[in-house]
């Protein structure tokens, strides 16, 4: 007996805490078009010339065709939750701010980082060019 209320405990706490895009294998609701990243969704921009649209969430940044709605790319970011995106003007850079108190620069076109921006005392709530 014991037992069988510890289980139905943890599936009450663990059920709730799951977030609907961590599963693919769930339909789409009637009506929507496409599911938007995988994980829970912290900020939405769009490149400057709007043909890609960054989404960032809790696991990384996907980047899709905005025409076509297919995704692109994603920029994993580890444990670290993504708080807030913004492209440079030209486009070709993607800042991220972190949980982990830093800040990715992520080269759009071949999908790394070639600088961290370190020394934050918390988790970077803003970014901007």
């Amino acid at each position: 007996m014991k037992k069988t209320i510890y289980l139905i405990l943890i599936t009450l706490i663990i059920i709730p805490m799951c977030y609907a895009q961590d599963s693919p294998q769930w339909h789409l609701p009637e009506g929507a078009k496409m599911r938007l990243g995988k994980g829970k969704i912290r900020d939405i921009k769009y490149s400057p010339d709007g043909t890609t649209m960054a989404v960032a969430t809790n696991i990384g940044v996907w980047l899709y065709d905005t025409q076509t709605s297919r995704e692109l790319n994603f920029f994993p970011t580890g444990a670290s939750s993504v708080r807030s995106i913004a492209y440079s003007p030209d486009g070709t850079i993607l800042a991220s701010g972190n949980n982990d108190h830093t800040i990715l620069l992520w080269d759009v076109e071949r999908g790394i980082v070639p600088r961290t921006l370190i020394g934050h005392t918390c988790s970077v709530r803003s970014v901007a060019f």
